[in-house]
């Protein structure tokens, strides 16, 4: 005889005072539970397909040249560049250009010179 065979062979009641559940109400208390937090973040971030960054023809190059030479301070751009993988498009002010740091500040993002793919001005200061 073992040690817990009197209570093995009993049949189970349930507990006093409470309905039984079934299996679809118990599964569903567990249904919310997130057991890893960001997973379908972290799934639908590596569908992304990201992009590599081209290089500039000689022409697109010059373009460029010429169009940040006439840019002032104040002045609105719309601008293509590289940024982590994939290239993004923004439209704003232009609050600081620094040559000797190779950087444009369009609102409040800086972009290094060599991630810009174009450069359009919208509108200058000067009309």
């Amino acid at each position: 005889m073992g040690k817990y065979d009197d209570i093995i062979k009993r049949e189970y009641k349930g507990v006093e005072g409470r309905m039984h559940m079934s299996n679809s109400q118990r599964a569903a208390q567990f249904a919310p539970f997130a057991a890893l937090t960001g997973y379908d973040e972290m799934i639908e971030a590596s569908n992304i397909i990201y992009d590599t960054r081209k290089e500039l023809s000689e022409d697109e190059l010059d373009e460029l040249n010429r169009s940040i030479n006439v840019l002032k301070k104040n002045d609105t751009v719309k601008v293509v560049y590289f940024d982590r993988g994939y290239y993004k498009e923004l439209t704003g002010k232009v609050t600081r250009i620094d040559l000797y740091e190779k950087t444009i500040r369009i609102d409040d993002l800086t972009i290094r010179l060599m991630n810009l793919r174009t450069l359009e001005i919208i509108e200058s200061v000067n009309g």
